[in-house]
């Protein structure tokens, strides 16, 4: 409990759920950023599409879950 009595309540799910989809979309920018470099080696153009590739599955799977979320609160 807090000094007040009151509960200490911490980041809700979509809360935290928005903050990894922000994390996500900033670190896919950067990917694309990278990619823009006309001299950046092949294996590492590979690297970074698969890194891409994963970030884009994660974002999706982020995004079911706060609607899964969002759509179970509004049954309460």
């Amino acid at each position: 409990m807090g000094a007040g009595g009151e509960f200490d309540v911490g980041p809700s799910a979509n809360e935290m759920m928005s903050e990894e989809l922000d994390r996500i979309a900033e670190r896919l920018h950067a990917v694309a950023d990278e990619l823009r470099d006309p001299e950046l080696a092949e294996d590492k153009v590979e690297e970074l599409a698969r890194e891409a590739a994963e970030l884009a599955a994660q974002a999706g799977s982020e995004a079911e879950a706060a609607l899964r979320e969002s759509a179970g609160g509004a049954d309460e």
